[in-house]
């Protein structure tokens, strides 16, 4: 599973950084961390930090949004839009990846990884101008 997975991400996001890990849970059964992010910088020298990260978790056949160490999850952060009321003190707003738990089939949790790429690209293409690290980081290559 792992291979085909990492088949899919290479298809969908040849230029962006993506990894599948082989973890254990906390009760030591084992699961896939699949990570996608624009690039391997690591914000702040942090390890696991990555700029416009998403990740999933994949245990068994059930695979939802998972967020490792304060990263990851199914939401981009960007700029905050001071001209809108909820967002004028915000640090940071953010965009959410669609995401939608697949059935517990391979076939339906493969397309829906697939679509979950296809999601963040979207999402990096409609905020590119309003994401940071923008000097570090190239997020037109990453989706392209």
């Amino acid at each position: 599973m792992k291979a085909k997975i990492e088949q899919i991400l290479k298809e969908e996001l040849p230029n962006a950084f993506t990894r599948v890990v082989e973890r254990k849970a906390f009760y030591g059964e084992p699961y896939l961390a699949i990570h996608i992010a624009a690039s391997d910088y690591k914000i702040n020298n942090i390890s696991g930090q990555f700029p416009a990260h998403c990740s999933l978790m994949l245990l068994g056949l059930g695979l939802e949004v998972q967020v490792y160490g304060g990263s990851g999850g199914n939401r981009i952060l960007r700029f905050p839009r001071v001209e809108l009321q909820k967002e004028k003190y915000l640090c940071y707003g953010s965009e959410k990846v669609k995401f939608r738990r697949p059935q517990r089939k391979e076939a339906a949790v493969l397309r829906a990884i697939r679509k979950f790429a296809q999601n963040w690209k979207s999402v990096i293409g409609s905020v590119i101008s309003e994401l940071p690290h923008s000097k570090e980081v190239d997020y037109a290559k990453a989706i392209s």
